[in-house]
């Protein structure tokens, strides 16, 4: 059985606040000063976070199996099964869209730019997570680009207070 440790390392959840800052700053240095907006921000920044490596870790499992150095994180080792992973990581992705994108449409001055971002960043991480980043020359491009549309999604928020 999985211990609430074993989770947190499968979302390698020590790396969350900088996710969470990405996502919190832009829209502060933008202007924006609505604090449930930041409370938001916060708590989905974890949300994201949190079932984006872990899409990361699931995608690697074949891989990451294979590797000696990764014998004891959580899915490698059984702690956590491939199909318990599966449902957390997809049911969580799921969720965490629709509510990210209910936040933009409430938030944000132009929705579909914000959306826009939001899709970028989903799609090049899904082009990451999903092989490129073991068998791409360039893979750290998807990612890069993940995380170039990530802090325009905020700022976009906060267009619309000013």
């Amino acid at each position: 059985m999985a211990s609430s440790k074993d989770w947190l390392m499968l979302f390698r959840a020590h790396t969350a606040p900088a996710t969470v800052i990405a996502l919190i700053a832009p829209y502060l240095i933008a202007g924006g000063r609505d604090l449930l907006v930041v409370v938001l921000l916060f708590l989905l920044g974890h949300l994201v976070h949190f079932f984006s490596f872990g899409h990361n870790s699931l995608m690697d499992y074949w891989v990451d199996k294979e590797d000696l150095s990764k014998a004891h994180h959580p899915l490698p080792s059984g702690r956590i099964s491939l199909e318990s992973a599966t449902k957390v990581i997809l049911y969580g992705q799921a969720i965490t869209f629709v509510l990210f994108a209910l936040l933009i449409m409430r938030f944000s001055q132009n929705p579909a730019l914000s959306l826009l971002f939001l899709c970028g960043f989903i799609v090049f991480g899904h082009a990451y997570n999903d092989g490129l980043d073991h068998r791409a020359e360039h893979s750290y491009l998807p990612i890069a680009l993940a995380y170039a549309c990530f802090p325009l999604i905020t700022y976009r928020i906060s267009r619309r207070e000013n």
